[in-house]
């Protein structure tokens, strides 16, 4: 994943590229949360957590209801980055 701006995510798997928009933000704890989702309706949800030395960065993911994802990322199932994708 590489940021393109503040605002946008280029998410690459395999040959195919999505750019993901930032549509939500959780900062309200020392576990942070961001969403963001592309025009198909993907998702991802980036969990960041600054409680543990080092601190973490996990991800959850779908193709599908993300509002349902978003109500319940603290219950959500994380992974690093290269297990998930």
């Amino acid at each position: 994943m590489d940021v393109k701006d503040a605002r946008q995510l280029l998410h690459s798997f395999g040959d195919t590229s999505s750019v993901f928009e930032t549509s939500d933000v959780d900062d309200s704890g020392t576990t942070q949360y961001f969403g963001y989702l592309n025009a198909e309706g993907s998702w991802i949800i980036q969990e960041y957590d600054m409680s543990p030395s080092p601190k973490t960065m996990r991800y959850a993911a779908g193709t599908q209801d993300y509002l349902a994802a978003w109500t319940s990322r603290a219950s959500l199932s994380y992974n690093t980055y290269d297990t998930l994708f």
